[in-house]
């Protein structure tokens, strides 16, 4: 677990969850840890669903079959919460997240940074209607 401390996640990153922390505190949001921890691993989870469609579609490995044939639901939602925890431990372990407070406190959110966030998230929803789309298909 101690390994954890040293990992960091790229700058683009850990200015996201710098700005979802921000955000949550300024909407008087009671856990915004929790909260940005969760947005993180919506946005790396759909990024990764994405990747597993088009696997699928380029390669024709069929990892959701694999995976996930006959199991349903219930193996989803665990896998879920276990990419939850790990994106936690990636981005929070032992109060991680204050470094990146620390580090973009005194950086002014340029236009250019702004434009960086609003593109990954933008993305990060196209991959999401793009794997639902693909899952459809």
């Amino acid at each position: 677990m101690e390994s954890l401390l040293s990992l960091q996640p790229p700058k683009l990153l850990r200015f996201l969850y710098y700005s979802l922390y921000t955000y949550a505190l300024a909407t008087n949001n009671s856990t915004p840890k929790l909260s940005s921890s969760i947005t993180m691993a919506f946005t790396h989870g759909v990024q990764f669903l994405f990747f597993i469609d088009l696997l699928n579609l380029v390669f024709h490995i069929d990892l959701w079959g694999y995976f996930f044939d006959g199991i349903g639901r219930w193996a989803f939602g665990i896998v879920a919460l276990l990419f939850l925890y790990l994106v936690e431990l990636f981005y929070s372990y032992k109060d991680k997240h204050l470094n990146y407070i620390i580090e973009f406190e005194n950086t002014p959110i340029d236009s250019k940074k702004s434009l960086y966030l609003f593109f990954y998230i933008f993305v990060s929803l196209v991959m999401l209607i793009a794997s639902f789309w693909l899952l459809a298909r």
